[in-house]
């Protein structure tokens, strides 16, 4: 377990989450803004009754689609067409006591799926006992070797998109997120409830002049604004800013 998870939850954090985690889009980037893993957060909310609210609105002529086409095509194609997750498809199914069609349920069990319960033949037997010589021999040939390193082994400095559009780093320790390695390499260790952030926004401009280091709280902020247009964003962020300064400005003063 990640000290991540063992870490007691403040009266803040709690308040943070109830507010962030039903709406925010990415829960590895809050997970990141709030220095815990992202089973904390689901954790935590499950605990507290939080649920996310970014979900499909179901109106009638969407369920009619689900109920005409649920029993007879496989769960993925029918996502697509209404444009959600299956996850999605398979809880409202649910929801309306739907269920797949027996030659839907065959075709499944025909291509291979194993039923729950199914035991394998050749359970507990060692390899000679199922497979010819012949067939054996002919094995060896595809199996890893002894200190062979397989052919998508990724070598250090090899980079990737996260599905949260973050850019991803492999290190000797593993992947890593660019922005914060480059940051820590130039100003060293990021400091307690603080996070990188991009400056114009585009998680995949990893340079050190487009990262700034924000408090977690003035950054929760920021995102409140989210909807806004760019300009409005720009506008609310430099009045921010400008507030910040007068205030230090003052208590420089004091």
């Amino acid at each position: 377990m990640s000290n991540s998870n063992l870490k007691i939850w403040s009266e803040h954090e709690v308040d943070i989450l109830k507010k962030e985690y039903p709406t925010c889009s990415s829960l590895r980037e809050l997970a990141d803004i709030m220095e815990r893993s992202v089973y904390s957060l689901i954790g935590k909310a499950n605990s507290l009754g939080i649920r996310r609210k970014i979900i499909a609105v179901w109106t009638p002529d969407m369920d009619n689609i689900l109920k005409e086409n649920y029993p007879y095509k496989e769960t993925s194609e029918v996502a697509k067409m209404l444009g959600l997750t299956t996850k999605q498809i398979l809880c409202r199914a649910r929801r309306l006591k739907l269920h797949k069609s027996p030659e839907v349920v065959k075709g499944i069990r025909e291509n291979g799926m194993f039923l729950k319960g199914h035991v394998p033949f050749n359970k507990g037997m060692k390899q000679h006992e199922f497979m010819s010589e012949e067939v054996i021999q002919k094995t060896i040939a595809t199996r890893f070797k002894k200190g062979q390193i397989p052919v998508n082994v990724k070598n250090v400095g090899y980079e990737r998109i996260t599905r949260d559009g973050y850019v991803e780093i492999k290190t000797e320790k593993g992947f890593v997120l660019k922005h914060r390695m480059l940051w820590e390499k130039y100003y060293g260790t990021i400091p307690k409830r603080h996070v990188i952030r991009f400056k114009n926004g585009n998680k995949q401009d990893v340079r050190i002049e487009n990262l700034e280091l924000v408090t977690f709280e003035n950054n929760m902020k920021d995102n409140t604004i989210h909807n806004y247009p760019p300009e409005i964003k720009t506008a609310m962020r430099r009045i921010s800013k400008l507030k910040r300064m007068v205030k230090k400005y003052e208590q420089t003063d004091d």
